[in-house]
């Protein structure tokens, strides 16, 4: 099987050490996907290129170590949602140290400068390039429960992406933060 199967704008499949690009990598070639392989399927944006992500990481084989990655993307992302909910002051800053901290434990690095964002933001190739207030972020000292630029009360996109940069492989888990 090629990949990236789906790829165009908001549709993404990567695999192997590819799973250790971001979204902003999109012009890597294609590869097949081998059986051993760890594979991203990133369906996002949703709606025209606002943010609405949507993406998961699953396993072949039987590497305990990859299928750990998957559990620990789960784990990572219901611990978001625990404190997200449980602390009605939380920062982007303290939202992205908790799973950071938590990701170095399991002995994975982050593969991004920021662990989610805003719903709405318009994606660019450079999603750092977006104001820290939009970005679930070390340099974010807001709070995450507020209004956003319309109105509206803030909703959150999680965007996990561990890597094993040792082994050159890597997970996203992407999806709503606060109405999941």
């Amino acid at each position: 099987m090629a990949g990236p199967a789906l790829a165009g704008p908001g549709r993404l499949v990567r695999s192997g050490p590819r799973t250790l690009l971001t979204d902003a990598s999109r012009t890597a070639s294609d590869r097949l996907i081998a059986g051993d392989d760890v594979v991203v399927v990133d369906l996002s944006p949703l709606l025209a290129r606002h943010e609405t992500g949507f993406a998961r990481t699953v396993v072949l084989g039987d590497d305990l170590r990859r299928h750990q990655l998957v559990e620990d993307l789960a784990g990572l992302l219901g611990h978001a949602q625990e404190v997200f909910q449980r602390c009605g002051s939380i920062t982007g800053r303290l939202l992205h140290a908790e799973v950071r901290d938590l990701a170095d434990e399991g002995g994975w690095s982050l593969g991004s400068g920021h662990v989610g964002r805003i719903t709405g933001t318009l994606i660019t190739d450079e999603p750092e390039a977006l104001p820290e207030t939009d970005l679930i972020a070390y340099k974010n000292s807001r709070p995450l429960r507020r209004t956003d630029r319309s109105g509206f009360p803030a909703h959150w996109v999680m965007e996990i992406h561990l890597m094993d940069e040792t082994h050159g492989y890597g997970g996203t888990l992407k999806q709503l933060l606060d109405l999941a």
